[in-house]
């Protein structure tokens, strides 16, 4: 326990130096603790504002920009974040993924889910007029996002889907 001047104010608690470099800091007012050098290798639980968090040292949310760095876990409501805003956790479990990854073999962008193999996908914006798709499974089967659904092959209350006709038993249209 002491007190360290550091520019005009004066900090107490617990520290630890390494080479001249403060390693450790426990704030005995606040209860604030620094782990580790400055940088990205630090840990700092803060309980400011009534709320228990963890973050790296150089966690910097900027989402949707390469500016966001780090990751900020927040004990009190809980919520995780990355500082890129790419993925976040919140208290009622709803996962925001997004840039880059996999659930389950599926490619995770921005706004869609990709198989493996690019032949099927489910998306959630940025239709164009050339993919103006909103479900799109290799051609045979699409959904725009107004519902028009078109399949060249399957079944609708026992009747035949073909690309040219819809057919049950003698009975057809197309």
């Amino acid at each position: 326990m002491g007190a360290v001047k550091t520019g005009s104010k004066i900090e107490t608690g617990l520290f630890g130096y390494n080479n001249g470099q403060r390693s450790i800091f426990m704030d005995a007012e606040t209860g604030k603790t620094v782990l580790g050098k400055r940088g990205a290798g630090q840990i700092t639980i803060n309980p400011d504002s009534n709320q228990a968090q963890i973050y790296s040292g150089n966690y910097n949310y900027s989402p949707g920009t390469s500016a966001g760095a780090g990751m900020l876990i927040d004990l009190t409501s809980p919520y995780i974040r990355f500082g890129s805003g790419h993925f976040e956790v919140n208290s009622a479990g709803n996962i925001t993924a997004k840039g880059g990854g996999t659930v389950a073999g599926w490619k995770i962008s921005d706004d869609a889910l990709t198989s493996q193999n690019n032949q099927v996908y489910l998306r959630s914006q940025n239709y164009t007029t050339s993919n103006p798709y909103a479900i799109y499974s290799n051609g045979t089967f699409t959904v725009t996002p107004g519902g028009y659904m078109t399949s060249t092959s399957g079944k609708i209350a026992k009747w035949s889907i073909d690309s040219n006709a819809l057919t049950n038993g003698n009975v057809g249209m197309g």
